[in-house]
């Protein structure tokens, strides 16, 4: 038979999260060393209690960070990749003008057309790095998203 109860609050990050109960089987008057020894075991379950939320928090927070990271390593190889396709155009425009000129064999029209070719490279990566700038701006919060 259960003659004494004792209910006492747990506490998680200073919130009444539950209750421990205690049954005894006796009747029993409350004495100051009783009710200290039951208020310390409510207390050491309120701390471990805490610590198991904070490390879930922690281990949440990690996984957060991983996926982030993960993207931001997707993101700066799709992003590498996008920028070294204009720049190998550019670089092999520059060494086709920079033969022609060393053999005599450059005209106005050949030089205009490898001219205007560079010129859309660097405009595509004009725009790849305002993009990425833009990204940035958003994931920092100096710029929103409508």
């Amino acid at each position: 038979d259960i003659n004494s109860i004792v209910a006492l609050p747990l506490k998680v990050q200073g919130d009444s999260f539950a209750s421990v109960v205690f049954y005894l089987e006796e009747i029993n008057t409350f004495s100051g060393d009783l009710q200290q020894f039951f208020e310390s075991l409510a207390s050491q379950a309120s701390v471990a209690l805490d610590r198991a939320f904070l490390f879930e928090k922690q281990e949440q927070q990690k996984q957060e960070l991983q996926d982030a990271l993960r993207s931001r390593d997707e993101f700066f190889s799709i992003a590498s990749h996008e920028l070294k396709t204009p720049l190998t155009a550019m670089r092999l425009n520059a060494q086709v003008v920079e033969r022609k000129l060393e053999r005599n064999m450059a005209n106005e029209e050949s030089l205009a057309k490898f001219v205007k070719q560079t010129d859309r490279d660097v405009t595509k990566l004009v725009r790849l790095v305002d993009d990425m700038l833009d990204v940035s701006r958003i994931r920092t919060g100096r710029m929103s998203l409508q």
